[in-house]
């Protein structure tokens, strides 16, 4: 898959939607972040979240894997969501 600059993957617009419909606060980070949303959640606090479409064989950036080494350095998590359901699940009390 070839990536453009500032491409953002067509399904983040409905996962963005049902996260804030949850009640979250969600921030889209620019492209040199190393990941795409943060996401702030009254129930399960502040995710890190790198989104992915499940309708290519996708793969993360260097600079998305260098940033994956650091949070998860510090025993976080460094969220790869593809669906609505799988971040509705990262948010669920």
């Amino acid at each position: 898959m070839t990536y453009r600059k500032n491409d953002r993957d067509t399904n983040e617009k409905a996962i963005i939607r049902a996260l804030r419909a949850a009640g979250c606060i969600v921030r889209q980070m620019d492209r040199h972040a190393g990941f795409d949303l943060l996401v702030v959640s009254p129930f399960t606090g502040i995710h890190i979240v790198e989104i992915k479409n499940p309708a290519y064989k996708w793969h993360l950036t260097e600079n998305e894997e260098d940033f994956q080494g650091l949070v998860e350095s510090v025993d976080q998590t460094y969220w790869v969501i593809q669906t609505v359901d799988e971040a509705l699940k990262m948010i669920d009390r």
